[in-house]
């Protein structure tokens, strides 16, 4: 089915990371405290749930309008390891498989249009962490990034929303990204 003819849409975009726990240090059941009337995630327990080195299940770039697609940047057999340190440390490292290798035995000697290569088909970052609880209740990470193949990541708080289930982390971006998209008619026809 096609999308409606029309000029320009919004479309809200949500890059969502699942993962599982490659080790279980601890059980993985939720832990909440009473404050006062409100009972509200226990944020130690949680930052000792996420704690340790967990693998890239599917790192998925959702984008919602009037209609909702998934994209894989990274394909769908993306793979990838994210740390959570006891000392408060994250590492961030996803790639897509298939990334030709170098002529160079040296990554430092590698050409222009294979760095590039190399880097369009990794994305890293690590840095310090925080585990927080948001205004709505749900738990957020915030990763204080230090280090990013993407410059523009370096020195921002890349804030998640983290959801424990089953086994499972899931990370979402807290603020979701509106983009204007056009659409033309013949494009739309033509696709079939």
């Amino acid at each position: 089915m096609f999308p409606p003819p029309f000029s320009y849409m919004t479309a809200v975009v949500a890059a969502v990371a699942c993962l599982s726990q490659t080790n279980f240090p601890w059980s993985n059941s939720q832990s909440y405290q009473s404050h006062g009337n409100a009972i509200i995630p226990d944020i130690i327990s949680i930052q000792r749930e996420i704690e340790g080195t967990w693998k890239l299940i599917s790192y998925e770039l959702r984008i919602h309008g009037p209609w909702t697609m998934t994209r894989h940047p990274l394909g769908k057999d993306a793979t990838g390891l994210i740390l959570y340190t006891s000392d408060g440390y994250m590492s961030a490292q996803m790639m897509m498989p298939g990334a030709p290798a170098f002529t160079s035995r040296s990554y430092h000697d590698g050409s222009p249009e294979e760095l590039a290569s190399a880097a369009k088909h990794y994305l890293a970052y690590s840095g310090a962490y925080s585990v927080e609880i948001g205004a709505d209740m749900k738990t957020l990470v915030r990763h204080k990034v230090k280090v990013s193949l993407y410059p523009n990541w370096l020195s921002t708080n890349q804030t998640r929303v983290c959801k424990l289930e089953d086994g499972e982390l899931t990370l979402s971006p807290i603020e979701l990204f509106t983009w204007n998209v056009s659409h033309c008619m013949n494009q739309c026809m033509t696709s079939n």
